[in-house]
């Protein structure tokens, strides 16, 4: 019975989420800071994502870079994706000696993304572990990124639309 109204609380939300693939997408990110967030398609089902993040409440500013592959569920404009990259930062130390320290580690990654025409809302998860510098060797992160598709991938053709073939017929062959 849950199952079931999950389904139709998700049916108007999910029709209108039928959109074209993108190339290249930009925008803004939020949590645990503010950021800016580039994503660009390899190719079917793998895009790279460049993350430029500040915190809200501390110094910290990291650049993620992460590899991800996509997979559609629900509808055309609808995928969870999992990613894995490294990131690179640095942070105010506060304590004995004040300056700034260095941070590097691997992250990964993985959310949910909505395609609504040209814009993108993904909702992600975002573990971290840090091989030299941070506050902690493992940092988990969630946040919203909101994107705005720039180039748009090409239409490809669909060959199974048999009717819309190009048909053969005695004048086409003489000429």
């Amino acid at each position: 019975m849950l199952k079931t109204i999950f389904a139709l609380l998700l049916l108007p939300v999910s029709v209108p989420l039928f959109s074209q693939k993108y190339t290249t997408a930009a925008g803004v990110r939020l949590g645990g800071g503010i950021g800016i967030t580039v994503q660009q398609a390899l190719w079917s089902h793998y895009t790279v994502e460049v993350q430029w993040q500040k915190g809200f409440t501390n110094s910290r500013t990291t650049i993620t870079a992460l590899f991800e592959q996509h997979h559609g569920i629900l509808s055309k404009g609808t995928n969870f994706y999992l990613g894995i990259g490294p990131h690179v930062g640095s942070y105010s130390t506060v304590g004995k000696v004040n300056g700034t320290a260095s941070v590097f580690g691997i992250s990964g990654i993985g959310g949910m993304e909505f395609k609504f025409g040209r814009t993108i809302l993904s909702a992600d998860i975002k573990p971290a572990l840090n091989l030299s510098g941070g506050n902690s060797v493992l940092e988990t992160q969630t946040g919203i990124s909101l994107r705005y598709v720039f180039i748009k991938a090409p239409k490809k053709e669909h060959k199974w639309m048999f009717w819309k073939r190009k048909k053969n017929n005695k004048r086409d062959k003489e000429d």
